[in-house]
C-alpha cells in the first residue's frame, strides 16, 4: 500500500530501519521483526506499508496491480483493475 509520507504517522515508537542497498530502506518492529515499511529514498515523499500490519486489510481496496510480469504462476489476479508489467510511474 502506497502512502504520501506526510500520509503515515506511527502511534506508538518508530520503525527500525534497514538499509538494503543503496536506496532502499526496510522497515520493522524492533520488538517483533515484523515487516512495516518499505521506502525508496530516490522517492522521498512516498512511503510503502505492509498490508499485513493492518488490523483488517480487507478494508483496503487495491487501485491497480505493480509488477505483474515477475508474479508467481500460481497467482490469479481476478478483477479489471489496471495492471503494469513492472514498476507504475509516480503521480
Amino acid at each position: 500500500m502506497d502512502f504520501k509520507r506526510a500520509q503515515v504517522t506511527w502511534i506508538q515508537g518508530q520503525v527500525t530501519e534497514y538499509a538494503s542497498s543503496d536506496t532502499i530502506r526496510r522497515g520493522f518492529c524492533h520488538l517483533c521483526g515484523s515487516t512495516l515499511s518499505y521506502r525508496s529514498t530516490d522517492y522521498p515523499d512516498y512511503y510503502t506499508l505492509s498490508i499485513t500490519s493492518l488490523d483488517d486489510a480487507n478494508q483496503v481496496k487495491p487501485k491497480y496491480h505493480i509488477h505483474t510480469a515477475s508474479a508467481v504462476s500460481w497467482l490469479v489476479i481476478d478483477d479489471e483493475l489496471p495492471r503494469y508489467a513492472n514498476a507504475r510511474s509516480s503521480d
